[in-house]
């Protein structure tokens, strides 16, 4: 190797190194700061508490391009959230709407996202029926089913084994469907 290229090439590992240090540990950030988020999420659909508290991280979170959709999508279900704690029907059917129309936002953005299609799915399924989101419901549900066999090693085991815990407690699904997430919980305890 050339004096001229070596020089190049110690050049390029000084400057690559620490670029990708930082992006290792912003990604580590991110999956801990996620990961206490969705803490909070679960938590507050007793608490009310601690909406306010989620909702910050998530908007913290939604600064990263890979995670806007899904944290869009949390902070809409958290709006939602307040309004399932609310008192008067005015602020509840207020603060669903404003939760509806976010996680709306946060699906266009990640219309792939099975976590945000979850979210977005699992809140419209609990709505009552004059919110009329049981379609869209049924709809991120059947596209979840679809994606998974390609997509779940993406997503942490426990998500998935409650995702489809729920698919197979609520839904009416088809015997193939059936087979599909039973495989896929298998190959995902065995591992």
């Amino acid at each position: 190797m050339s004096r001229n290229r070596f020089l190049v090439y110690i050049l390029l590992v000084y400057i690559y190194f620490p670029i990708t240090t930082v992006q290792a540990e912003t990604e580590k950030n991110n999956i801990e700061l996620l990961s206490k988020a969705r803490d909070l999420f679960y938590m507050s659909l007793e608490d009310e508490s601690k909406v306010d508290s989620a909702i910050s991280l998530y908007e913290e979170l939604g600064h990263t391009y890979s995670l806007k959709g899904k944290s869009l999508t949390y902070i809409g279900a958290l709006y939602a959230i307040k309004g399932k704690h609310a008192f008067s029907p005015f602020t509840k059917l207020k603060w669903v709407n404003k939760g509806l129309e976010i996680m709306d936002q946060g699906l266009h953005e990640s219309p792939e996202d099975i976590e945000a299609l979850f979210i977005h799915g699992s809140t419209c399924f609990y709505l009552p029926f004059f919110f009329n989101r049981k379609r869209d419901a049924k709809e991120n549900f059947s596209t979840i089913i679809n994606l998974l066999p390609t997509k779940y090693d993406n997503y942490s085991s426990e998500l998935i084994l409650n995702m489809i815990e729920f698919f197979e407690i609520n839904l009416n699904l088809e015997e193939k469907e059936l087979n599909l997430l039973s495989q896929i919980k298998k190959e995902i305890v065995s591992n």
